[in-house]
């Protein structure tokens, strides 16, 4: 069984990884405002930080580093709405944008070939993986006697 969850595990850190990738490679809007507000480079150091996680894991360690990474990923995703005044939108405009409510094409400024956020949903999809890694990464610990 806690092979089972160490695969969940290992496979929830790879979604989150190729969902950040996605991100990083399709959203213009990502890094045309990212001198403003460093929210791409911050987005690489989150990728970076789940690949050494992912390594982690897969030797059979790392589990409850896991843990606390996706809850605080978790309350950043959350929170990261809050940080619109950077960008002079409101709040509710930036979580309505990154929620897939109301999505941006590309414009002569940025380029969305994939919408922005990519596939509409993305950022919601990584929000509801990292609840879900934090979840596993819990079960594995209590199974660990951890």
């Amino acid at each position: 069984m806690v092979m089972n969850l160490r695969a969940v595990l290992l496979a929830f850190l790879g979604v989150s990884i190729i969902l950040r990738g996605l991100i990083l490679a399709s959203d213009g809007l990502l890094w045309y405002d990212n001198p403003v507000n460093g929210h791409g480079y911050a987005l690489v150091v989150f990728t970076l930080v789940d690949v050494i996680l992912l390594g982690l894991v897969a030797i059979g360690r790392g589990v409850g580093a896991v843990l606390v990474w996706a809850v605080l990923q978790t309350l950043a995703l959350l929170l990261n709405p809050l940080t619109a005044f950077t960008i002079n939108i409101s709040p509710m405009e930036f979580a309505l944008y990154l929620y897939g409510i109301t999505p941006i094409g590309s414009t002569s400024s940025f380029s969305c070939p994939l919408l922005c956020p990519p596939f509409r949903y993305s950022y919601i999809i990584l929000l509801i993986v990292q609840i879900a890694m934090a979840v596993t990464a819990f079960q594995l610990r209590k199974m660990m006697g951890k």
